[in-house]
């Protein structure tokens, strides 16, 4: 299983307001606490294929992305 990262924050406040726009362009997006960064996921996506598709569309809508594995 992967997660698509778009932004690895801080300040709470910079992780919600990625998430606002995440949603408001109809992407799942949560946010991970992981030590200092609040972590900001879209997904989860079963395989590889289907995570590069997402991070791909992300991409064109504007989003910086990151592929990792989930834990």
């Amino acid at each position: 299983m992967f997660h698509v990262q778009a932004g690895a924050f801080r300040i709470r406040a910079n992780a919600d307001d990625l998430v606002k726009q995440l949603h408001a362009s109809h992407y799942p997006a949560v946010i991970i606490n992981r030590g200092p960064y609040l972590l900001v996921w879209v997904g989860p996506v079963v395989d590889r294929t289907s995570a590069e598709r997402l991070m791909k569309s992300l991409q064109v809508d504007g989003f910086d992305t990151a592929l990792t594995p989930a834990p």
